[in-house]
């Protein structure tokens, strides 16, 4: 299942950070619509502020890349350190019913799904 994790597969990550600072919808559009890093510029990231306040904000963050500490450097490049990170879905696959420490098993059209995200045939 390397295919999954293989860029040019484009398969989605879902990252909620809690960042240092407010930024502005203007300053989010710089990931929206992708940002230089030292390494080449990013593609363009789905954005959402999901909270802000007292100095640091939560921010839902999608992108399809998965270079070394991707989400980290692109917040670094607006100014904005990461304080907590946290992988909240891949591959069409959430954590929204799982507990933290436990697992679940794939249903067959969860398993159907990521071998067709994969490019294989089950």
């Amino acid at each position: 299942m390397n295919g999954l994790l293989h860029p040019k597969f484009e398969v989605q990550k879902t990252y909620v950070a809690r960042i240092e600072g407010e930024p502005s919808e203007t300053v989010l559009d710089k990931l929206r619509h992708g940002i230089e890093l030292e390494d080449g510029p990013t593609a363009p990231a789905i954005v959402q502020l999901m909270e802000q306040g007292n100095g640091e904000s939560k921010v839902s963050i999608t992108i399809h890349e998965g270079r070394n500490r991707q989400v980290r450097r692109m917040f670094a490049a607006i100014h904005c350190d990461v304080k907590a990170l946290k992988r909240v879905a891949f591959a069409g696959l959430d954590l929204s019913s799982v507990k933290r420490g436990q697992h679940r098993p794939l249903t067959a059209k969860e398993i159907t799904a990521l071998y067709g995200l994969a490019g294989l045939k089950r």
